[in-house]
């Protein structure tokens, strides 16, 4: 690549132009980064399975204007190997 390209209203990267795609609309319609990176997330899922999907890890860092707080969320960790649906029944949320 010999020249820079500059956005003047959006831009989203990810490994999949499809995925980066999904975020930009969700930029384009009002949403956050925040929002986008989801977007970004669940679309890479599906698109670039073999490197992503629902349930791997996660690590993101959030900013909210309204406090002013940086905070860190770590999702990762090994998966329970019988954990299925039915595990879960009755329960509001998943347990710690």
């Amino acid at each position: 690549m010999t020249q820079s390209i500059i956005g003047t209203k959006s831009m989203v990267v990810s490994p999949h132009y499809l995925a980066s795609m999904a975020g930009n609309k969700i930029l384009e319609k009002g949403g956050n980064a925040f929002d986008a990176a989801v977007a970004v997330s669940a679309c890479l899922g599906v698109v670039y399975p073999q490197m992503t999907g629902l349930g791997g890890d996660a690590f993101w860092l959030t900013y909210e204007r309204e406090d002013g707080k940086i905070r860190a969320f770590n999702g990762s960790g090994r998966s329970g190997s019988n954990v299925n649906r039915d595990a879960y029944k009755g329960e509001k949320k998943i347990p710690t």
